[in-house]
């Protein structure tokens, strides 16, 4: 029986897939394309139907529905895109995304993470020094020492000061707060 009939009663075509319907598209892909181990499945996610099925759809009606799925064979260092029918079971489309890096995962996250905390150098985080601009010649200093762990932000501060940004970095998006006491915008 194919996936989509296990789940898809009374379900409209822009519903999202469902935990069942995720799990049987990567299965179906798992088994036509022979996956290894190192295969990391980035996103699964509902393949729109075209505007015709969806403005054609009655109620009550199983749509047929189609995973949209980006993988990363993280042995191969590649990238893949592929198109799996949920209706019938096929894999649709498997093409390879040469230069395409997906987007971080979960798994790579906390490993960066848990890397980071490994490593003393990086206790404090990124840290910048002597930042200067070349304003017509002459260069001019902007920042001696920046250092993540120095940041201050007042999201949620209860104090019925204001802050605003002064000190412009141009586009690099360095600047300073500044404590005011009376808010700008009123």
């Amino acid at each position: 029986m194919p996936a989509a009939e296990d789940s898809a009663t009374a379900r409209h075509p822009l519903d999202p897939l469902t935990g069942a319907e995720i799990e049987a598209a990567t299965s179906i892909l798992k088994r036509d394309r022979d996956l290894a181990d190192s295969a990391r499945f980035v996103y699964v996610t509902l393949r729109e139907p075209s505007k015709e099925t969806v403005l054609n759809h009655q109620p009550g009606q199983i749509p047929d529905g189609e995973a949209h799925i980006v993988l990363r064979e993280r042995a191969e260092r590649k990238t893949y895109e592929a198109i799996v029918s949920l209706t019938t079971g096929d894999v649709k489309l498997w093409t390879e995304l040469p230069g395409v890096q997906p987007a971080i995962m979960l798994e790579e996250f906390l490993a960066t993470e848990e890397i980071v905390r490994r490593d003393p150098r990086w206790q404090e985080g990124l840290v910048l020094h002597l930042l200067r601009y070349e304003d017509r010649g002459t260069l001019r200093p902007v920042v001696y020492r920046a250092s993540l762990a120095e940041m201050f932000i007042p999201y949620g501060d209860p104090n019925t000061a204001h802050y605003r940004l002064a000190g412009a970095g141009g586009g690099a998006g360095i600047a300073f707060l500044e404590q005011i006491q009376k808010c700008p915008y009123t």
